[in-house]
């Protein structure tokens, strides 16, 4: 009996426990120094679409033109981030790119950006206000830099992304990390290609091998699923089991008393 209650025991917590190896990310990453990340999938290389919603900001020495392309200029520096954040500032602010790959900008006219990076629009609207007006500067952002982040994360959801380059760890530290449930050998990334349809990447988070995978940098539209452990039925059994294994022993202990007497 005594042997009955043990392979019970041992068969209980093996089979509710992961190893630190499956939940630790980028485990073989574990000398200083600088890491070659060699994805040419950044955000600096991504090209603009027709439904992309761009922000363009140009200051310049001309009233009018701040007036139209700065309207919180004036305001405090929370009112002028507040303009990327929320759906209704992002389309009061931006100018989505039409069907035609054009972007109209007041005063400066009509602008064909449809495959070209922002880095590329941002130097094609300055050179078009620098024949125009005196000492401008022009930025360009993206406003629909969103990515979804769905699974084995605490905090599900669409998060929005205004800093340039957005890697999956970032999505995950965005939702709050990952549940005790994760998966890390198989993130899944899914990405829409020219063709509008869905191209799906597959990353070990465990390994160093997940900085040089083409979705570890997330593009636009970018879904990422982090699916859960195969244990996970059994980890979510583990209380049950924590209540069986003393009720079998207080009758392994009872059967053993009356056997005696």
């Amino acid at each position: 009996m005594k042997t009955c209650l043990w392979f019970a025991l041992i068969l209980c917590v093996f089979s509710s426990c992961r190893s630190y190896k499956e939940a630790t990310l980028l485990l073989d990453l574990n000398r200083p120094g600088q890491v070659d990340i060699r994805s040419s999938s950044t955000f600096s290389n991504y090209k603009l679409r027709p439904k992309d919603n761009v922000y363009v900001s140009v200051v310049s020495s001309n009233a009018e033109m701040n007036r139209i392309y700065n309207p919180a200029q004036s305001g405090s520096p929370a009112q002028v981030n507040n303009n990327y954040e929320g759906e209704t500032n992002r389309n009061i602010y931006g100018y989505v790119v039409d069907e035609n790959g054009n972007i109209q900008l007041p005063l400066l006219g009509l602008f064909y950006v449809q495959g070209k990076t922002l880095k590329e629009t941002q130097d094609l609207i300055q050179t078009k206000a620098e024949g125009l007006f005196k000492d401008v500067t022009a930025k360009v952002r993206l406003l629909n830099y969103k990515v979804t982040i769905i699974g084995e994360v605490k905090t599900p959801g669409i998060y929005y992304n205004n800093d340039g380059d957005f890697s999956v760890l970032d999505a995950i530290s965005r939702a709050q990390g990952l549940t005790e449930f994760a998966l890390l050998e198989e993130v899944l990334v899914l990405r829409q290609n020219k063709s509008n349809a869905q191209d799906a990447y597959i990353m070990n988070l465990t390994s160093k091998t997940a900085l040089h995978n083409e979705a570890f940098y997330l593009m636009p539209d970018d879904v990422v699923v982090i699916k859960p452990a195969k244990n996970k039925n059994r980890q979510l059994r583990a209380p049950a089991q924590n209540w069986i294994i003393p009720s079998v022993s207080a009758v392994l202990v009872l059967l053993n008393y009356l056997k005696n007497n």
